[in-house]
């Protein structure tokens, strides 16, 4: 028996015009959809007048959903993984499920769409290389240090924050990375579609009803650089008998320093 196909379908992350028709075609012809929230998803489904069996797959139900899809896919039924919004695995239940399923040659396709991630970065302004963070955890400790690493790489970086958690993650990088440059994507694609540039600072006195929406947040921590006594380094390479022309080429190159300067210091 030929086995069925697994489509990983996008859905639209706000506006419900942004469904592709091969999306729908997709939905609509498959034996079963699986959803993060089937309730939730329903609700998309019946506004394109698709109507199938909606089976959860999520995070709590992953084993016993696996385990289903496993089954219907043996049985060379074709189904459908959609999130709650925009791409799946992106940042939601369905890595290992994949994983699994190609090992054990299931054929898996892409049905590709919106997505919170590039929409952000493509009306951001940023240009890669950049990380993707996911949704940050929730301890302070455990987000600093992911903010350090950024720090030390110099990367751009994009998270998603619940509406829950986002005054509280601005006000961790208003108190530690003050310098830090945000840009702030609420409810993109919505009727409500805001976005905030700037410090944490500023993102927090412009930022209208925090604890409603959805967020997908672009960060920019540049590395701190050290206080340096320019002249007392200058003095030092001086005395180890480096010449004024190499140390005033090398303070250029580094610093910016301009060579007369040196050469002041240098008597």
């Amino acid at each position: 028996m030929k086995k069925g196909t697994l489509f990983v379908v996008a859905t639209p992350i706000g506006n419900l015009e942004d469904i592709s028709k091969r999306a729908i075609d997709t939905l609509s012809a498959v034996y079963a959809i699986f959803a993060e929230r089937p309730n939730w998803s329903k609700k998309l489904l019946n506004h394109l007048n698709i109507h199938k069996m909606v089976l959860q797959y999520s995070e709590a139900t992953r084993e016993k959903g696996a385990k289903r899809i496993i089954d219907l896919l043996s049985d060379g039924k074709d189904i459908a993984l959609i999130s709650d919004a925009g791409t799946p695995l992106i940042s939601d239940p369905g890595a290992s499920l994949v994983q699994t399923l190609r090992e054990l040659n299931f054929n898996i396709t892409a049905i590709p769409g919106p997505s919170a991630l590039s929409t952000a970065v493509s009306v951001s302004g940023i240009t890669a290389p950049f990380a993707f963070l996911g949704f940050l955890p929730r301890k302070k400790g455990e987000i600093m240090q992911i903010f350090k690493k950024m720090e030390e790489c110099a990367f751009t970086a994009v998270f998603y924050e619940s509406p829950k958690r986002i005054t509280k993650t601005l006000n961790i990088i208003k108190d530690n990375f003050p310098d830090a440059k945000l840009h702030i994507c609420k409810e993109l694609t919505k009727i409500n579609e805001n976005h905030y540039q700037g410090s944490a600072e500023k993102v927090l006195s412009e930022l209208v009803n925090p604890e409603k929406g959805e967020y997908t947040c672009i960060i920019s921590i540049e590395k701190r650089k050290e206080d340096i006594n320019f002249r007392e380094l200058v003095l030092k390479l001086s005395d180890a008998g480096i010449s004024r022309k190499d140390i005033a080429k090398c303070m250029k190159t580094i610093y910016g320093i301009r060579k007369k300067r040196i050469f002041e210091w240098i008597s």
